[in-house]
């Protein structure tokens, strides 16, 4: 068999399934497989490269290829590390000359040729039966996908060995929930009503990453054991379904309080406040002596000294009737994760929803951030609405 594709349309395409290919290991896992397919009911045929690596997988068809001495279903594969080292040496705006013959695999250019071994590629896990039992969900714009994993993923759990079920972004009913017990996400996606899909908080980067490769639309497919992306082109990136999920929470629709306060401000206290703080030390304490004063926020510093700062509020809304009173001395949430809010959350400001809930005596309660993107601007009913909650912790460090 012999295949000719311009060096471009190759690095191309390698682009796109790089990231499902394992970065260690002897097996398929670290090659690149390629294989011929037939097109417009067998009348053509073209080259796709394939990735996978433990739940992922991806493939990509070559553009531009002219196909000698092939036929349905010829395989190859060629070593990743390898491929990738010798491909950026070989010369600009080249065409590479592949010459394969039983498990030799030869890459020509003009300055020369280099030799590949190839793998067995029938030990290849295909992507072919998770297509054919796939259904399409949807077909959406790829920005806007990527966008909910990536907000979703930033709230799952990564400590796999503590607590699996929190390790993963699952939608329910067009909802993409995720949490690590402490922060929780809430993404309600339009267009993915119907989706079951569940990716593992490892996976959401690579999906991520496929997803940039386009500025199209990608067609959302779905089987039982997993999900597939695919692109205009044909490209793919599939993810198989991790075992464990958590559970779908409530998401609370109206806040008690809500506080708008300066993004910048609110990032000052918290790097000034943990600068003199204890590494350990992740309390940082909320307090609003008045329903019309600033913000008084506070940690101990390293001596165990209360250092605080006052805080602006731009403006304050609470809704009608009575409301439960802020604990005496305010309340802690984690510095972390309250920067993280401010990383994830656009705009100069921020509205806060401030809830106290009541339980056994006890006040606990949870800060609330909610905002809309993509869809019509003045049309919220067509935005995703993102949701998350940060809840108040209860001891350092916690």
């Amino acid at each position: 068999m012999i295949i000719e594709i311009a060096k471009q349309d190759l690095e191309a395409a390698l682009q796109v399934v790089n990231p499902c290919m394992a970065g260690t290991g002897s097996d398929l896992s670290g090659h690149y497989t390629f294989r011929v397919q037939d097109a417009d009911g067998g009348n053509t045929q073209f080259v796709e490269v394939l990735t996978y690596s433990n739940r992922v997988f991806s493939s990509c068809p070559l553009k531009g290829t002219t196909l000698k001495d092939a036929k349905h279903g010829d395989a190859f594969s060629v070593e990743g590390w390898r491929l990738k080292d010798w491909l950026p040496h070989t010369g600009e705006g080249v065409v590479v000359t592949i010459e394969v013959t039983g498990s030799e695999v030869e890459m020509k250019v003009p300055w020369g040729g280099m030799g590949f071994d190839s793998l067995d590629p029938s030990n290849f896990p295909w992507m072919d039966k998770y297509i054919e039992e796939s259904t399409e969900v949807t077909v959406m714009q790829a920005d806007r996908l990527a966008a909910s994993i990536d907000f979703s993923r930033q709230f799952a759990s990564d400590r796999e060995t503590q607590d699996r079920k929190s390790c993963v972004c699952v939608i329910q009913k067009g909802v993409f929930y995720s949490t690590n017990r402490i922060k929780a996400a809430a993404v309600e996606v339009k267009g993915l009503e119907e989706s079951t899909m569940r990716l593992h908080v490892k996976d959401a980067p690579t999906a991520i990453t496929f997803l940039g490769t386009t500025q199209g639309e990608v067609k959302v497919l779905e089987y039982k054991r997993g999900v597939i992306f695919q692109r205009e082109d044909g490209a793919m990136f599939g993810s198989q379904r991790y075992v464990e999920a958590i559970p779908a929470f409530g998401r609370p629709g109206e806040d008690q309080r809500l506080w708008v306060i300066s993004k910048d401000t609110l990032k000052s206290a918290i790097g000034f406040l943990t600068a003199g703080a204890a590494k350990e030390d992740k309390k940082f304490r909320i307090e609003r002596k008045t329903e019309d004063g600033p913000l008084t926020v506070s940690m101990k510093t390293k001596s165990g000294q209360v250092k605080t700062l006052d805080i602006p509020v731009i403006s304050t809304e609470q809704v009608d009737g009575d409301l439960p009173d802020l604990p005496d001395g305010g309340f802690p949430v984690s510095n972390e994760f309250l920067k993280d809010m401010l990383g994830l959350i656009p705009g100069d400001t921020i509205r806060i929803g401030v809830n106290v809930r009541e339980r056994q005596g006890e006040k606990t309660g949870f800060l609330r951030f909610v905002f809309r993107k993509f869809g019509e601007e003045k049309e919220p009913e067509t935005q995703d609405e993102y949701l998350a909650i940060l809840a108040w912790t209860r001891e350092l460090g916690s």
